[in-house]
């Protein structure tokens, strides 16, 4: 959106939503209320406080998610939404916790895989990508979460000596 581009961030996590939240938008309605039909589309989205990018939040939590999400609706909805805007992008619950993720991912064009570091992370990140590989899933890439700056890892070069020393971890830009 920085950029230029027209972005659309979707919240089709239907069972925790948290978009609204974050961008500080109304939840009332949203695309669970578009996929039913209780709501037009151009009610749905709203803008954001960043220029050129705007959210369709989750909207009332359906009792039936898994059965939105493989409707035909949605796939008419992601037609609609790529002519419209530069970038769609939609979120999902965690790959591995329920069905939902596993019903988007063949219909949009890519799926960056999010992993949160800790001790079951490789376990988890394999189990994903072999069920995103299964289903077809394009992958475009992994972002990284959880991780402390403190941490790192490589060789540093300290003082005016020119001593090198050797440390480890993780570090990250913003």
């Amino acid at each position: 959106a920085q950029s230029g581009k027209t972005v659309l961030l979707i919240d089709a996590d239907f069972r925790r939503p948290k978009i609204h939240k974050m961008l500080g938008v109304s939840s009332k309605i949203g695309m669970s209320s578009v996929i039913q039909g209780d709501a037009e589309l151009l009610d749905a989205i709203q803008a954001t406080e960043v220029t050129n990018l705007w959210c369709m939040p989750c909207g009332p939590r359906p009792e039936n998610p898994a059965e939105l999400l493989t409707s035909h609706k949605l796939d008419d909805l992601l037609a609609i939404l790529r002519e419209k805007y530069d970038f769609v992008l939609v979120d999902t619950p965690p790959m591995l916790a329920v069905t939902d993720p596993g019903t988007v991912a063949p219909r949009v064009d890519g799926v960056l895989l999010t992993i949160r570091i800790n001790k079951r992370t490789r376990t988890e990140a394999l189990r994903a990508t072999a069920m995103l590989n299964t289903l077809g899933a394009n992958i475009l890439g992994v972002v990284v979460n959880g991780i402390s700056a403190q941490q790192g890892y490589g060789y540093r070069k300290y003082g005016t000596t020119g001593q090198y020393q050797y440390g480890y971890g993780y570090g990250y830009g913003y």
